[in-house]
């Protein structure tokens, strides 16, 4: 299959369907900006990708009797650390195929994204104030 902007494509996988749904609940205009990797008899996989990664979630079936799916992802640098010759992943959380197990998938996304808050520094305007 070739790779395709989401907005530009008719999902055949039955994971792909319910995962574009559950997607269009949870996130506004999202689907130029995500790339259809994979949507075949296998799985599907999705791809974001910002400026220091790329995100991809995963949804296929399970060897699990107890899941109705599989559902993960996982996260890489786009490139490589200073002295590295790879770039760096890690992997998100993932379980059962359910919209809650998809929160946490994108729950860890933003949070990846998100920059640490720097504690407050006082500075001396503020001994002065009238």
């Amino acid at each position: 299959m070739a790779r395709s902007r989401l907005s530009e494509t008719v999902v055949k996988n039955e994971f792909g369907k319910q995962l574009v749904e559950w997607m269009e609940l949870e996130c506004h205009s999202w689907g130029q900006k995500v790339l259809i990797a994979q949507d075949d008899a296998e799985g599907f996989i999705i791809r974001i990708y910002t400026s220091e990664y790329m995100y991809t979630i995963h949804a296929s079936k399970s060897s699990r009797r107890d899941w109705s799916g599989y559902l993960g992802g996982y996260v890489t640098e786009r490139s490589a650390l200073p002295g590295k010759l790879l770039a760096r992943g890690s992997d998100f959380p993932d379980g059962d195929f359910s919209r809650e197990t998809l929160i946490r998938i994108l729950c860890a996304i933003v949070f990846c994204e998100a920059k640490e808050v720097v504690k407050k520094v006082e500075s001396a305007d503020d001994d002065e104030k009238c």
